[in-house]
């Protein structure tokens, strides 16, 4: 189904299921207390470190999708195997 989609369309389909994740955020009561123009300073400092201290643990995983998404494109379209090798060349042994 993918294939046969235009880049627009792909990007509208993508806007589309993304919405809802997207006023979740836009409407989260924490985030405007941070995104507020007259925001504490302190404050926003704490919250930017914390958040950065979660997100090492966030990108632990990232390494093994790459490397199934190389073998998915490896195996399912022969068009993509050069992406799927390239893809699973990223994973350290």
């Amino acid at each position: 189904m993918l294939n046969s989609l235009s880049k627009s369309s792909l990007t509208e389909l993508y806007e589309d299921k993304i919405k809802v994740a997207r006023n979740r955020f836009d409407d989260n009561p924490a985030l405007s207390i941070i995104l507020a123009p007259d925001v504490n300073p302190k404050m926003l400092e704490a919250f930017l470190i914390y958040y950065n201290a979660l997100g090492v643990y966030m990108t632990e995983p990232v390494e093994d999708w790459i490397y199934r998404a190389g073998n998915k494109c490896k195996n399912i379209v022969s068009s993509q195997k050069a992406r799927g090798h390239s893809l699973r060349k990223l994973r350290p042994n």
